[in-house]
């Protein structure tokens, strides 16, 4: 086993026949079923099911909208919108976020495969460079994702 090279490939809409490699090794570990009376099909979720979490969530991104229009409308207070959580959410607030946060995850996966492109032209591979440039292009993710949590333990 470590010898194994875990890679994702583009999807078949690309064009690209670059992948990324995160790791020279790999381990395999088995769970051994606690419950063999579960019925397999109850493991997984249905259409039906991605169906009412898309309602859920188009549900909660309306009322996060309606909470903050009122805040703006009635020069409320941030902290009267305790009622209303945003995690999970907080990328699909309105198209500027969304669009945002596709432009970024396109820079990282770009800038990482670069890097590796790069590396292979040198005939090289340099795990740590890899994570460098992919720790680089996720800094505000990071940052972001920390404030976040910092907000929600306060609570």
């Amino acid at each position: 086993m470590s010898d194994l090279i875990v890679a994702f490939f583009p999807s078949s809409r690309s064009t690209s026949k670059r992948t990324v490699q995160f790791s020279t090794t790999s381990q395999l570990k088995f769970v051994e079923r606690t419950d063999a009376t579960t019925d397999a099909s109850t493991l997984w979720y249905k259409n039906k099911d991605y169906r009412e979490m898309r309602v859920e969530t188009t549900k909660a991104v309306l009322q996060a909208r309606l909470a903050f229009t009122s805040v703006k409308s009635e020069s409320k207070e941030v902290n009267e919108m305790d009622e209303v959580t945003l995690t999970g959410i907080e990328n699909i607030l309105t198209s500027g976020i969304i669009k945002k946060t596709k432009a970024c995850r396109v820079q990282h996966i770009n800038a990482v495969l670069e890097e590796q492109k790069s590396q292979a032209c040198a005939g090289v591979y340099d795990a740590d460079r890899l994570s460098s440039v992919s720790r680089h292009h996720s800094k505000s993710s990071a940052k972001r994702a920390r404030t976040i949590g910092m907000f929600q333990s306060r609570r």
